[in-house]
């Protein structure tokens, strides 16, 4: 496998990788939180935006590293797709905390 067909599997799994340890995480902060007579938007609040940053940086790289292989070749278009499922996993972690952070979760 070469190093550029690893770089695009990485960063095409990367987003998605990360959009579901924010849900396992944002669970598991909210009912710790909860338990300790917080609100929970808090720790919503924080993880949102750690997830947030990391899947766009995420995004950047895959677009940076889609950039460097505009080759046509089957690690540009894997590339390619990693952008895309960076960008769809931005939104859906965006859209979910905030609808956490507005309805108060405890």
């Amino acid at each position: 496998m070469t190093s550029d067909l690893r770089t695009s599997i990485t960063l095409l799994a990367g987003a998605p990788t990360i959009w579901m340890a924010y849900f396992w995480l944002v669970y598991l902060v909210t009912e710790v939180d909860c338990r300790f007579g917080a609100t929970g938007t808090t720790a919503v609040t924080v993880t949102l935006a750690a997830s947030v940053v990391a899947v766009a940086a995420t995004g950047w790289l895959t677009w940076r590293a889609w950039r460097l292989l505009q080759t046509g070749d089957f690690n540009s278009a894997l590339s390619l797709a990693g952008l895309l499922i960076g960008a769809i996993s931005t939104v859906a972690v965006t859209f979910v905390g905030v609808t956490a952070v507005v309805i108060i979760p405890c």
